[in-house]
């Protein structure tokens, strides 16, 4: 059995820490571990990559490290700063994504795979639709945001399916997965904040967003493998 890199350990534990944080509701141990989440993950790739940084990386690294402080502050007009940051952060990734698709050579699609094109766009834009319909109204000063972090995150997700159909590689599913993370951690969110505040819904927020750093690490380590 493989020994677990310290980096990675770490990582770990301040996730685990920042969960139970949340549960307790400890400030204080929030502040300390959050932080250590990004720092750990960040360690942990250039022990992985043997110090070959990938210039996207670091910057989409130290974006999600300063979302998730403006994070902490949990009022209105920091979300405002949390979801442009946030938003820069998927473009970059989108960006990956639409780039793959033309590398590849696109072939015709089965009817499963179609089929599971079709029920995800179906499935992103019912959470898109929930999000501006149900949580927000058009008063709202957050409105236009969100349509436009919807529909960014909502083309991240679609185009990543896409990927995935033509091109089932461990590097696209790490992204898929992280791309995933990304969506249920910001929908149960605003749930919580602005709709209905379950705390299990919460909990599932900060989940997601723990294993995001994890799966997003894979996807750039892969990448670095297969240029």
């Amino acid at each position: 059995m493989k020994a677990i890199k310290p980096p990675l350990l770490l990582y770990m534990i301040s996730g685990f820490l920042f969960f139970l944080s949340i549960i307790i509701d400890n400030e204080y141990l929030t502040l300390v571990s959050k932080p250590v989440i990004s720092s750990s993950i960040f360690f942990y790739y250039l022990q992985e990559s043997r110090g070959k940084v990938s210039f996207w990386f670091s910057i989409v690294l130290l974006l999600l490290f300063v979302s998730g402080i403006f994070n902490l502050f949990e009022d209105e007009l920091t979300l405002q700063y949390v979801i442009l940051v946030n938003l820069v952060v998927y473009c970059i990734l989108l960006g990956f994504v639409i780039r793959s698709l033309f590398e590849i050579n696109l072939k015709s699609l089965d009817n499963v795979s179609l089929t599971y094109i079709i029920l995800m766009l179906f499935f992103l834009s019912s959470l898109l639709y929930v999000c501006l319909f149900l949580v927000f109204d058009s008063t709202s000063v957050l409105y236009l945001y969100i349509i436009v972090y919807g529909s960014i995150l909502l083309i991240l997700g679609f185009l990543n399916t896409v990927l995935y159909a033509f091109k089932n590689s461990k590097e696209v599913v790490s992204l898929m997965m992280a791309t995933f993370c990304f969506i249920i951690c910001d929908l149960f969110y605003v749930i919580y904040y602005y709709y209905y505040d379950f705390i299990f819904f919460r909990y599932i927020s900060v989940l997601c967003n723990i294993i995001s750093f994890y799966f997003l690490v894979n996807y750039f380590l892969l990448r670095n493998e297969n240029k």
